[in-house]
């Protein structure tokens, strides 16, 4: 994966994204890029330097990461699976088992492509424990959209907030930590 930087595109090729996040979990590098449409001065500070928390949902087939900001970014989420990562990335985590993971949350106006602000955070050994084993659970078996999809329609049917859904499903939740530059 890339370094982005504030006030570059995050990617040169292209100026505008859909409004919907990208999780992207490899031995390489963790990525959250929150693709927002013209994003409030409120969100860009509330990644810039408010305190991340993270939950991971497994769902079996699929998982769902989640994070909120607090108030100006509250909880929301995006499903991955090992199986769509970029080809030659390999999915997984990086670190040792008992490491923290370096997380990067980028977030991008979507209108524009331009970064806004970027945050490296962590994920305590723990959480990023339950997201490698998630990970190389779902990597084992072959990839199934129909059971991706089986997996992640009663979770959003049952839970139309992600809110809600961190708190009845998550499989593993943590505050990030800001990591020194």
């Amino acid at each position: 994966m890339r370094s982005v930087a504030v006030g570059q595109l995050y990617d040169p090729q292209r100026r505008h994204w859909a409004p919907v996040p990208i999780a992207r979990i490899t031995r390489a590098a963790i990525h959250l890029v929150l693709m927002v449409a013209n994003p409030a001065e409120a969100e860009v500070e509330a990644v810039r330097s408010g305190v991340p928390r993270f939950a991971w949902i497994d769902a079996s087939n699929v998982a769902l990461l989640a994070w909120t900001f607090g108030d100006d970014l509250p909880w929301s989420d995006a499903p991955y699976s090992p199986h769509l990562e970029q080809p030659g990335d390999l999915p997984g985590i990086g670190c040792g088992p008992s490491d923290s993971a370096a997380v990067t949350v980028v977030l991008v106006d979507a209108d524009t492509g331009i970064v806004r602000a970027v945050c490296d955070t962590t994920w305590p050994p723990e959480f990023a424990a339950v997201v490698r084993d998630s990970i190389a659970r779902m990597a084992a078996a072959p990839l199934d959209m129909n059971a991706v999809d089986a997996a992640m329609a009663p979770l959003y049917i049952s839970y139309p907030d992600t809110a809600e859904l961190v708190a009845m499903k998550a499989t593993a939740t943590c505050g990030g930590g800001r990591l020194i530059a």
